[in-house]
């Protein structure tokens, strides 16, 4: 998988909001992707309502990115009092800004997380963005306040490339540079819905985005099965507070094997390996489990 920064430059200035970039959880963002070319596959971002998650001195929620319903990779996001959206990318470990709720019309925002995603892996981008204009939207007893972006560089306007407070960007986490994005769920209230003229938000007691909840893959929590693990992020030590009788697998973000622990481990000891996501696999008597652990630098 290629894991690539590019930095594009300019000047910009912002002001004060006090507007809240992401939502607190329970959200969904679903979309469609093909890589420039059929058929295609679902593309479906997730935050449940999970405990906070602390790396360094920052506390983040999570989101879970899904390809056709199968779990990816984990992005970690926080909003500041400012009007900011951050995300922490663990295969860099490091955070970027995802956008700023606080800049005006006809400012730029400097060194703007974006992604370009496909089927194989993902590549990232940081570049300054222009924002185009800023609307209050009102649909279905909906309001939203949007922030509408382009590249620094591209003179033209895309209506669905924007930022929106409580509920991110229009693809989840960051902005993404191919595909399409559907709609984006609030609890149960749609933010953003493209079976709207101009994706206006509403209405309110819809479902319009899949919840995942698949039996083989937990998240929003520190198990494997029924096997506690914590910290989790740590500095590469991880304790198994419920040793489990079940071999565990731990493999890295590229999905090659870096342990096999035998049953009743009560330690998973990743120090010596980069930082990054790793994944415990664990088989059950109802399938395979799988647990996210986040190294950090």
């Amino acid at each position: 998988m290629r894991q690539t920064i590019f930095f594009l430059l300019a000047l910009g200035a912002t002001t004060h909001s006090t507007a809240q970039f992401y939502p607190n959880g329970d959200a969904r963002w679903c979309g469609r992707d093909d890589d420039g070319s059929p058929p295609g596959y679902d593309v479906n971002y997730q935050m449940n309502a999970d405990p906070d998650t602390l790396i360094g001195e920052q506390v983040y929620k999570r989101i879970h990115e899904y390809r056709d319903y199968e779990l990816t990779r984990v992005y970690y996001v926080r909003s500041d009092a400012s009007g900011k959206g951050y995300a922490y990318i663990p295969d860099s470990s490091a955070e970027y800004l995802t956008g700023d709720l606080s800049a005006q019309a006809g400012d730029t925002v400097r060194n703007v997380l974006w992604s370009n995603t496909y089927q194989s892996g993902i590549d990232y981008f940081v570049r300054d963005m222009v924002v185009n204009s800023i609307e209050t939207l009102t649909n279905e007893g909906v309001t939203v306040e949007r922030h509408y972006v382009r590249h620094v560089t591209d003179p033209l306007f895309h209506p669905f490339q924007f930022w929106q407070s409580g509920m991110g960007t229009t693809y989840g986490p960051m902005l993404e540079l191919t595909g399409s994005a559907w709609a984006c769920m609030v609890g149960d209230t749609a933010m953003y819905n493209m079976e709207n003229d101009n994706g206006l938000p509403g209405p309110i007691g819809v479902q319009l985005c899949s919840v995942i909840d698949q039996g083989n893959v937990i998240t929003g929590s520190d198990q494997v099965g029924g096997t506690v693990v914590h910290p989790n992020p740590s500095y590469g030590l991880f304790h198994i507070a419920t040793p489990s009788p079940m071999l565990l697998i731990v493999c890295d973000m590229h999905g090659r094997e870096v342990l096999h622990l035998p049953p009743y481990s009560r330690d998973i000891d990743l120090s010596l390996h980069p930082p990054g996501i790793y994944t415990v696999l664990q088989n059950t008597g109802q399938g395979r489990s799988v647990q996210r652990l986040v190294v950090v630098p």
